[in-house]
């Protein structure tokens, strides 16, 4: 049975060697599933570029639905970062030694929290709509809590940066109180669970790749018997 382990070691009676080549499974499994996300947000993002902040820059009295040039930039950084993050996560998979490198585990938490804080200054910038509910962020941070394998504390960490961000712009943009606290009551509730979750899919991932590990070395010790 699965249990979050917060404090405690996973499967701490691995070898050196066997822990390496879990860690490395999980983090080739993180790079291919972000590679998809990168993909995604790269193609979403020149939409609304295309769609939106272009002919607002060319028509600033056309109708649209975000009607700033602030959002211009941060799709345009969106698309610059996912890009960039796609063009690296190429060249680790094609020239990967089979050992976790340094890279390999910072690259995926770096990307986590870039994406995840423009979606986060996005949403704050949103909050000047009267009515708004904050739903893009939560749907973002939910993709990425359920999609990208994190361990705790890495995963409060990764996500606690782009959360902050977010209740920044809540207090910076949002002027209805009853608003500004209802979506940081519900934020707050939506972060634990997240973290939560994020943490029983990693710890249930590691525990069936350890499983699967450990019974291809005792079936190859009892075909060598």
């Amino acid at each position: 049975m699965n249990k979050l382990y917060f404090f405690l070691f996973l499967n701490s009676n691995l070898t050196k060697e066997q822990n390496i080549t879990v860690i490395h499974d999980i983090n080739a499994t993180n790079l291919s599933r972000m590679r998809l996300i990168l993909i995604i947000f790269i193609l979403v993002e020149i939409l609304f570029i295309l769609f939106n902040d272009i002919p607002y820059l060319t028509n600033p009295s056309s109708t649209v639905v975000w009607n700033d040039n602030k959002y211009f930039i941060l799709h345009l950084l969106t698309v610059f970062v996912s890009f960039i993050g796609f063009i690296l996560i190429k060249i680790l998979i094609k020239y990967d030694k089979k050992k976790p490198k340094l890279i390999h585990q910072s690259l995926i938490p770096a990307l986590t929290i870039l994406i995840l804080s423009f979606m986060a200054i996005i949403d704050g910038l949103d909050q000047a709509k009267l009515g708004h509910i904050s739903s893009v962020f939560m749907a973002d941070l939910i993709i990425f809590s359920t999609v990208i394998m994190l361990r705790f504390p890495l995963n409060l960490a990764v996500y606690l940066i782009p959360f902050l961000t977010y209740l920044g712009g809540l207090i910076t943009f949002q002027h209805n109180t009853e608003t500004l606290i209802s979506n940081s009551i519900n934020g707050f509730i939506f972060f634990l669970a997240i973290i939560l979750v994020s943490t029983e899919i990693y710890n249930s991932h590691h525990e069936k790749i350890t499983k699967n590990m450990l019974l291809e070395e005792l079936n190859f010790k009892l075909n060598y018997m």
